[in-house]
């Protein structure tokens, strides 16, 4: 199994944002095995799939003995794509709490971001830290995720979106553009882990 790295050591005191799928599953069971105190943190998007999500972190959290909040996300008021609402509403929610809040972004999602924003002419990195949101497992790539979630035998969501190439330009580009990169520049993640590493700890 492939070992799954922190950027930074774990805060001993978190809120967790969870949605239940495979990420946050994983990182949850890490943090609690290194004795990290964690409050569940659910955004409930209204959405069918996220009743599931409500549910799912309601018995996460009975099953772990932990707390957990659900946040109610402001209705869709079309000022931009749905889904940048939705990332600046979940923002405004995780940059309010107390603590700090860690997210289950990998190093595959560090690649989608670096694709997408250089075709769009300004390459960018995902930053390690926003205020208080924290993404440990930034420079695990998802290959390993996946490995340790099958080794614990963890039980977790799969949101039917991941899927659909019509949802938002994320999923075209994970879907049907980054395979073919790796497949053409197979060092890209290990590219972009080192970039990363090289900017947080500069």
């Amino acid at each position: 199994m492939s070992k799954i790295h922190f950027l930074f050591k774990a805060p001993k005191e978190c809120y967790l944002a969870f949605s239940g799928g495979i990420d946050s599953m994983v990182l949850l069971h890490l943090l609690l095995s290194k004795k990290v105190k964690v409050t569940l943190l659910t955004v409930d998007h209204l959405t069918e799939f996220s009743k599931q999500e409500v549910e799912f972190c309601k018995a996460t959290a009975i099953k772990y003995g932990l707390e957990y909040l659900t946040f109610v996300i402001k209705t869709f008021d079309k000022s931009n794509s749905l889904e940048a609402f939705w990332s600046n509403e979940r923002n405004n929610i995780f940059q309010s709490m107390d603590k700090p809040v860690l997210t289950g972004h990998h190093l595959d999602d560090a690649c989608e971001w670096y694709v997408m924003t250089s075709m769009q002419g300004c390459s960018k990195l995902l930053n390690y830290n926003n205020k208080n949101v924290y993404r440990p497992m930034l420079i695990t790539d998802k290959k390993a995720i996946i490995e340790y979630a099958n080794y614990y035998n963890l039980t977790y969501l799969t949101d039917p979106t991941n899927s659909d190439n019509d949802f938002n330009l994320r999923n075209k580009v994970r879907n049907e553009l980054l395979g073919s990169i790796k497949n053409c520049f197979p060092g890209i993640s290990k590219t972009v882990r080192r970039l990363i590493i090289k900017k947080e700890k500069s």
